[in-house]
């Protein structure tokens, strides 16, 4: 049996309203001063006062910073929590995607650790000291995970790369609103991609040498919830049902990668993501198929004949090969029927586009083609080249 250190996920609070009752929690904190953070398109569509009103009305005082921006640039991040560090913050509630869960943690980190954001970075700079207020998320996409991940990742507008911060004891929120009411009505796009970033996860987290039998519980779920019920939820909008299982895939999604890791799919997306800026689901949408057929080539034969099986896939007497190709064509079958942007479509068909991507990615990223084995760059720039095809 492989060792594994299990990761525990935050408190989560899962059903349709529950994002109206988070002052029932932060009565039980005993604090009285939050801020909430939030991005344009969450104040526009209303959500952010309906996650706040209750909150105000129950006697807090809340602050907002309804600021956040699109693959969260450092000194943003930096602005902002600068002010917030000067209204003696208690707790930071997030209300959105991905960027502005990972944009309240780090947030959280500046609030109570000197110097920049950037002297925490994974792998190259110093250890998160000091313990951070609490961070509660309200998810509002149905992709990220970040809800239940001790990380975040930034962008370093110097270097045009995506960097992670993490700590597994000081970053990780404290609890996770899963109202799948604050989804109604996501447009398809966005529904799509960010599904196709739960999936990458737990295919990933699944496939890598990290695998664990704790985080593969939550591969499993991940995946078939993804498969069954993402093209549901892309075509029918309102579906409550649909909402709800791909709000907890990609909540178990988060579970599944922080148990386990992420790997050569996630290198290619975040490449993509701080050379070309391809908003991250559709970059996972992208990278996926190759850590597929990476580590297809040498993961345990059982473990991908059941990957298959959770994808739908017939795997009894099928060569190596053959399940390795069954499972991309579920990918890419997805990526069409769900109209997923290609590069050409998306506006990056030229060469010299692909040749940055290739080279941030093989530059920035040896951490996670490490993780996954990948040592030969022919092999990589072959993928883009495939990419670029599309």
């Amino acid at each position: 049996m492989i060792a594994f250190d299990a990761y525990n996920a935050p408190r989560i609070i899962y059903g349709e309203g529950v994002s109206t009752k988070v002052a029932d929690l932060l009565k039980s904190l005993q604090v009285t001063t939050v801020m909430a953070v939030y991005d344009e398109g969450i104040q526009k569509a209303g959500i952010a006062q309906r996650v706040i009103g209750p909150i105000r009305a129950a006697g807090f005082t809340v602050h907002e910073f309804g600021g956040v921006t699109a693959d969260p640039p450092v000194e943003m991040i930096e602005d902002a929590a600068k002010a917030a560090k000067e209204k003696n913050v208690d707790v930071y509630l997030a209300i959105g995607g991905g960027g502005v869960i990972d944009t309240s943690k780090c947030m959280a980190v500046m609030q109570t650790n000197p110097g920049r954001l950037l002297d925490y970075v994974l792998g190259a700079g110093k250890p998160i000291a000091n313990m951070c207020p609490h961070v509660l998320a309200v998810p509002t996409t149905s992709g990220t995970g970040s809800e239940v991940t001790a990380l975040s990742i930034v962008t370093d507008t110097a270097t045009h790369r995506k960097v992670c911060i993490k700590d597994v004891v000081k970053m990780c929120p404290y609890a996770a609103f899963l109202d799948p009411e604050l989804t109604l009505g996501l447009p398809k796009g966005l529904t799509a991609s960010t599904g196709m970033d739960a999936l990458s996860h737990a295919v990933e987290a699944y496939l890598v040498g990290r695998h664990n039998e704790f985080a593969d519980m939550f591969c499993e779920n991940t995946i078939r919830r993804v498969i069954k019920w993402l093209p549901v939820a892309v075509e029918d909008g309102g579906n409550v049902e649909a909402r709800g299982q791909m709000m907890q895939a990609a909540t178990y999604g988060g579970v599944s990668f922080a148990s386990s890791t992420l790997q050569a799919g996630h290198a290619i997306a975040h490449a993509l993501g701080g050379a070309l800026h391809v908003p991250h689901g559709i970059a996972c949408a992208w990278g996926l198929n190759f850590a597929i057929q990476h580590c297809g080539k040498s993961v345990d034969m059982e473990r991908l004949q059941a990957l298959a099986g959770f994808m739908g896939i017939e795997s009894d007497g099928k060569s190596r090969e053959t399940l390795i190709a069954g499972c991309c064509k579920v990918v890419g079958d997805m990526n069409a029927s769900l109209n997923i942007s290609t590069p050409k479509t998306f506006g990056i068909g030229t060469k010299d586009e692909m040749e940055a991507a290739y080279e941030a990615c093989w530059t920035y990223e040896q951490g996670m083609l490490g993780v996954a084995g990948v040592t030969d760059k022919d092999e990589l720039h072959a993928y883009f080249e495939e990419m670029w095809a599309w």
